[in-house]
């Protein structure tokens, strides 16, 4: 009984996650209004206005997290969302008098980058500050679920905003879900911890420069950011570039090939409705290795795969792979940060994640290109493994858990302090 309760995922947090949710379908749906509006004009203005919107994400993110564990990541949210409710508004009332033009398409693709570059560290910080490290795992799956479904529900209310109102319509729901955000979160001030005292003093430079002492370091965060790396490059292209590319060798219809990607989507959502209804693994290291030899299974089986059904399967297996991965790696990092660093962490994460997904998707097209589909996929089945390989090789992430006991606040493994905060 005692431990069903600490592993209870706390009310404060489904608050939370409403918000969250609310945020991204918001974020999503402004995005989908500035490619449909920008590909009115031309592809290439579109491919132009979405780089706009992804590039400060990256660029800003490590300075997002040191923004956010400085502030407090409630406060950080709180500004995200009034900033990016400000930023629609004036874009909608801008369009309405100036009918949308091209640079208005730019800059509010660029004040959405900008904003999202800080909201993002901030709020994936918020899980490890408002529940007990014992129900991250049910709590980050539930995240995960309602994100999911937020991404499908984005597509077609974007296409109803823009459809009715244009471009303004798409601003208008941004700024409305931002600042239901706002007021979802903000009765959470007081039961989340602000901006650390220790770091009233410290530059930003400062306080990334021991973000990335504490990543380098730590041996769990490094080992799954190493991870993350590979399953970035390997994984994270398959339902976007992978099978388009295969339904175009093999000369399927469209149709065919978005419900063959639907299958990443629901072999993830499956495992985190699992994670979510019984717990995660108790031994989240060896879900990790079992997680990515599942894919790099399914990635292989998909490069010799004819049939749609049988590339179906495929698909769906590499979802259950990855979703077995990211429902165990995520709280097995987010346990594991200090509870000051976990914004910068997460800052981290995101560049670990975004960089490689840029390099590889380039290198995929051009192997598909000179080679085959099939050859690509083999590809990444081949990374995927070897990714599985280092995750079994590494002491640190296979002795990892189990979950942590009654009053412990980390995942099995030694919490790093920070250089800042043992100076002070």
């Amino acid at each position: 009984m005692r431990d069903e309760l600490r592993r209870r995922v706390p009310g404060r947090y489904w608050i939370w996650t409403g918000a969250a949710s609310c945020a991204a379908l918001g974020t999503q749906v402004a995005i989908f209004g500035l490619s449909w509006s920008a590909a009115e004009r031309s592809p290439a203005l579109a491919g132009g206005v979405l780089a706009t919107a992804i590039a400060p994400r990256v660029a800003l993110a490590l300075l997002g997290g040191a923004a956010a564990d400085r502030w407090g990541p409630l406060r950080t949210v709180v500004v995200s969302g009034v900033a990016a409710g400000v930023l629609a508004l004036g874009g909608a009332l801008f369009g309405l008098a100036l009918s949308d033009p091209t640079w208005l398409l730019f800059a509010v693709a660029l004040g959405l980058g900008i904003v999202t570059a800080f909201q993002l560290p901030a709020s994936g910080a918020l899980p490890r500050l408002l529940v007990p490290a014992t129900a991250l795992p049910r709590a980050l799956a539930a995240s995960q679920v309602t994100l999911q479904a937020t991404t499908v529900l984005a597509a077609p209310l974007g296409g109803l905003a823009v459809g009715v109102l244009g471009l303004r319509g798409s601003l208008l729901l941004l700024a409305g879900a931002a600042l239901t955000a706002v007021l979802l979160v903000w009765p959470l001030r007081h039961r989340v911890r602000q901006a650390p005292t220790e770091y009233a003093g410290s530059s930003h430079l400062r306080l990334i420069g021991d973000g990335l002492r504490l990543v380098a370091r730590q041996r769990v965060i490094r080992d799954v950011v190493v991870l993350l790396v590979a399953v970035a490059g390997f994984l994270l292209p398959v339902g976007s570039l992978l099978v388009p590319l295969l339904a175009r060798e093999h000369g399927w219809r469209p149709e065919v090939a978005g419900a063959t990607a639907a299958g990443l989507a629901v072999g993830s959502a499956a495992v985190s409705l699992w994670v979510l209804v019984f717990g995660g693994l108790p031994r989240p290291g060896f879900a990790i290795a079992g997680g990515l030899a599942l894919a790099a299974t399914g990635l292989a089986a998909l490069s010799v795969s004819t049939g749609r059904l049988a590339a179906l399967a495929c698909v769906g297996l590499v979802g259950v792979g990855n979703g077995l991965f990211a429902s165990h790696a995520a709280p097995l990092v987010l346990g594991t940060a200090p509870k000051t660093h976990v914004a910068r962490v997460q800052a981290i994460l995101m560049v670990a994640q975004s960089l490689p997904l840029l390099a590889s998707s380039n290198l995929i097209g051009l192997v598909a290109e000179i080679g085959s589909a099939r050859g690509a996929t083999l590809l990444c089945a081949g990374g995927t493994a070897l990714a599985a390989i280092q995750a079994v090789r590494s002491p640190a992430i296979r002795r990892s858990g189990p979950e942590p006991a009654s009053g412990s606040d980390s995942w099995g493994v030694p919490v790093a302090r920070s250089p800042l905060l043992r100076r002070h």
